[in-house]
């Protein structure tokens, strides 16, 4: 009795110590990983834009973002976060829908006070829609490091990942 409770114990393991449940199968996929108690960022930029002032995302880039939202399926809640513009607020919107969340909406230009404010967040999944210009260094900031390039104004394809546990912070870029 006590060989097959230790059998049960050693195969469970794994799947007691981690939430593989909330890591999307794409992701997994490339290897991405993270323990029920870290905190995860996961940042993208926003879809393909119309041109104009606060332009709305174009057709593929509507697309895109229904791809983003297929490629996110996993976690059952989720902390999302657009800058106040159409087409950072579409990127994200159906996931939104999907997991009947709201969209809170962050100051770009306030880079360091929203990074404050998440490390005062509970643990949890964070997506969070972006700039060319903010999502590289938002990513680099969240993991106080400085491995992730910055974003050709024509691509639109990477997801950022940081993922801090109490003791260390992982970074991943996956592209979709």
């Amino acid at each position: 009795m006590k060989i097959i409770f230790t059998s049960i114990v050693i195969l469970l393991a794994p799947l007691m110590c981690t939430n593989l449940a909330n890591i999307p199968r794409y992701l997994k996929n490339y290897n991405v990983s993270w323990d029920v108690s870290d905190k995860v960022y996961i940042l993208v930029r926003h879809a393909e834009k119309d041109k104009g002032d606060d332009p709305h995302l174009t057709q593929e880039g509507l697309n895109r973002a229904q791809k983003l939202s297929t490629i996110l399926k996993g976690p059952q809640n989720m902390n999302i976060y657009s800058s106040d513009f159409n087409r950072t607020k579409e990127t994200v919107q159906p996931i939104a829908e999907r997991l009947q969340e709201e969209v809170m909406i962050y100051n770009a230009r306030k880079l360091d006070d929203f990074k404050r404010d998440l490390d005062t967040n509970s643990e949890g999944i964070h997506l969070i829609a972006g700039h060319s210009n903010t999502t590289p260094t938002l990513a680099n900031k969240l993991c106080n490091c400085s491995v992730f390039p910055s974003i050709d104004e024509s691509d639109y394809s990477n997801i950022y990942i940081v993922v801090q546990s109490d003791t260390l912070s992982r970074t991943y870029i996956v592209n979709y």
